[in-house]
């Protein structure tokens, strides 16, 4: 995740490219790469934790996890973000807050979950 977020904000002009030829939008991206990046790390992360714990058949626990990060963090986020500053940043920093909310909570039940028990569950899941 760090390597492709580095290659992100290094090479975002090339990546721009490939999205328009408007000048105004590769300059646009340029300016706003940090948060971009910044979100996009966070979002990577999440799915990455999700992952884990759909593979676990916590499935519950993520969905929660989601709409508290999407409804309890981004959403206040953007708006808090958006009433400082009027521009493309503040939609991705706050996007990156609320992902980052939900990454701490996706880690709190990874780090408290009980694995001899979810051994025990996904073998029995296995038998079905």
């Amino acid at each position: 995740l760090s390597c492709l977020t580095v290659v992100l904000v290094v090479l975002i002009r090339p990546l721009a490219a490939l999205l328009s030829n408007d000048p105004d939008i590769h300059n646009l991206l340029y300016e706003n790469r940090a948060s971009l990046a910044t979100m996009l790390f966070a979002m990577n992360l999440s799915v990455f934790l999700e992952k884990i714990l759909v593979g676990m058949g916590k499935t519950k626990e993520v969905l929660i996890a989601g709409l508290v990060g999407s409804w309890l963090g981004q959403v206040p986020a953007v708006w808090l973000m958006l009433r400082y500053r009027h521009d493309l940043s503040s939609i991705y920093y706050g996007s990156a807050l609320g992902y980052a909310l939900m990454c701490a909570l996706l880690t709190a039940i990874i780090f408290n979950t009980n694995w001899a028990e979810a051994t025990t569950e996904a073998r029995r899941r296995g038998r079905l």
